[in-house]
């Protein structure tokens, strides 16, 4: 996914999660840590690694 790819969907005002076929986290925004309260270190962990 492009640099702009990411600021686009990070911009977005709802939750984006992205995974493959075998549902591994691809992508979350901002929104969806929010959302879901989730702990967005290990989000980012996820996202560094594809």
């Amino acid at each position: 996914m492009s640099r702009d790819d990411r600021r686009a969907l990070d911009s977005l005002p709802v939750g984006v999660l992205l995974v493959n076929a075998g549902r591994e986290i691809l992508y979350v925004n901002a929104a969806f840590t929010r959302m879901w309260k989730s702990p967005g270190s290990a989000c980012r962990e996820s996202q560094n690694e594809g």
